[in-house]
């Protein structure tokens, strides 16, 4: 199964957040027991950094990238992804990227916690909770 996880479950690990933390942490587990390939776009570990400077040092967020990155794959950004996201008519940028890029790379779900964020995709959009629920 391939999915892409968006940014606010990629947040939710690497600040610890409660209450989600648990949660979220059961996706890596699905990875690191082969269950599924999980996805992040590349701009949304951009994003992540920015956010994280808040809480973490840039040495800790390099430390906790590179070791998401032993377990997550990146979906790189091009051109046509931007067009693509332009044209699916999301109120934020971001998720429409996200959304543009997981239906080229053909997952299967776009994982979140806000789903209506992503309304107007043409991949699958599942909350992490109703995720878990079906798969754990």
């Amino acid at each position: 199964m391939k999915a892409l996880i968006d940014t606010n479950i990629v947040l939710d690990i690497l600040l610890a957040r409660e209450p989600f933390l648990e949660s979220a942490m059961k996706i890596i587990q699905m990875v690191d027991n082969g269950k599924m390939q999980v996805y992040v776009t590349a701009n949304s570990i951009t994003d992540i950094i920015y956010i994280s400077r808040k809480h973490r040092t840039l040495e800790e967020l390099q430390r906790l990238i590179l070791d998401l990155l032993d377990r997550v794959d990146v979906i790189g950004v091009d051109r046509d992804d931007i067009i693509s996201a332009f044209k699916l008519g999301f109120n934020d940028f971001e998720d429409a990227l996200q959304s543009a890029c997981s239906e080229k790379a053909q997952m299967e779900y776009i994982i979140t916690r806000n789903k209506k964020d992503f309304s107007c995709s043409n991949v699958t959009v599942i909350d992490l909770s109703e995720f878990l629920a079906m798969h754990c």
